[in-house]
């Protein structure tokens, strides 16, 4: 675990080790994933995307990588500076269906055949 904290609000997919290494081989080959043009950065208030979609990843074990998009951040022991509204809209539907389609274009995830489903997460990424 790192000494600074980012926490997050995000709308997306949890994978685990063995799940991640194949999505990113897929994706990137066998170029470093360091080189993740999704990863966000989490000593920066902005969030870092590509085409729309974020990852955070466990840097230190792999335990886990998030897909998905940032709703909120809170930065360096800030905390979120904004409200989050987190009540399941006809908006908030269209927009859990919305990333869903735009990970299954991104990153060729066949949600038909897996378990995976998009899922609104609350967590801390220790870095």
């Amino acid at each position: 675990m790192g000494v600074r904290r980012t926490d997050y609000v995000f709308l997306g997919i949890k994978l685990n080790k063995e799940e991640q290494d194949s999505v990113f081989i897929n994706k990137f080959g066998d170029r470093d994933p360091i080189e993740n043009p999704y990863e966000d950065n989490g000593y920066v208030r902005n969030v870092t995307s590509h085409n729309g979609i974020t990852t955070i990843t466990d840097g230190m074990c792999g335990d886990y990588c998030f897909i998905g998009k940032v709703l909120a951040k809170g930065i360096c022991d800030e905390g979120f500076v904004e409200e989050i509204d987190c009540t399941m809209t006809d908006e908030m539907m269209c927009l859990i269906y919305k990333t869903r389609m735009e990970l299954d274009s991104e990153f060729k995830l066949n949600f038909i055949n897996c378990d995976k489903s998009v899922k609104l997460w609350v967590f801390t990424h220790w870095h």
